[in-house]
């Protein structure tokens, strides 16, 4: 695939590979993990000098483990992906990880862990993203009640929506705020960037 595909398409088809969903019929479907990306990453490391190796390494280093639709590979792929891929260059965040609640946040959720969509242990920061237009109002009291819990840890939760993900500036704005919660400083230049990241987003979400 590596002599097939430029290079985020290769990336995007890591994180299918080693995520939970399928894009490969009509119709998205959840499924098991296909592999992982150290698991990749050793058999490609193990192959002679053959054409596409290099590419496919490079794209191993962009690639997670974990991701559950092509929309949260999107999010993940523009926030981490570098400049000059048109990413904003923040560092990778772990993909629906499970966080145990404590007693406390417990009671408030009704449940003993949640699980976080994109999450960054060590600044205590879970980003999640809604894709659903419409939302009925039980989800809408979880997702209250799951977002007190977090907060009552200490957490900061952040929503990012279908229509944040797709417009370049709301999501440039979310950028910034994640990448301030890490203590990062946006440093990309223009006009460079903004092409850069006109053409990911083209790329990732064209279609979806």
């Amino acid at each position: 695939m590596a002599t097939m595909l430029d290079l985020p398409r290769l990336i995007e088809l890591g994180f299918e590979w080693c995520g939970t969903y399928d894009t490969s019929t009509d119709h998205l479907r959840e499924c098991a993990p296909l592999t992982s990306v150290e698991k990749l990453r050793t058999y490609v490391e193990s192959l002679g000098p053959v054409h596409g190796r290099k590419k496919a390494l490079r794209a191993l280093r962009y690639a997670l483990n974990g991701s559950a639709s092509p929309r949260e590979t999107a999010l993940a792929m523009i926030l981490h992906l570098p400049y000059a891929m048109g990413g904003y260059g923040i560092e990778a965040p772990l993909l629906n990880e499970r966080v145990d609640l404590s007693e406390r946040a417990r009671r408030i959720a009704g449940r003993r862990y949640v699980v976080c969509d994109l999450l960054w242990p060590r600044a205590m920061l879970d980003v999640e993203y809604d894709g659903k237009e419409h939302a009925e109002e039980t989800r809408i009291a979880k997702d209250a009640m799951r977002r007190n819990a977090l907060t009552s840890m200490g957490f900061t939760v952040i929503t990012v929506t279908k229509w944040q993900i797709g417009d370049g500036g709301a999501l440039n704005a979310i950028a910034r705020t994640i990448a301030g919660r890490l203590g990062k400083q946006l440093r990309y230049r223009d006009p460079q960037f903004t092409r850069a990241n006109l053409a990911l987003h083209q790329t990732l979400l064209k279609g979806k």
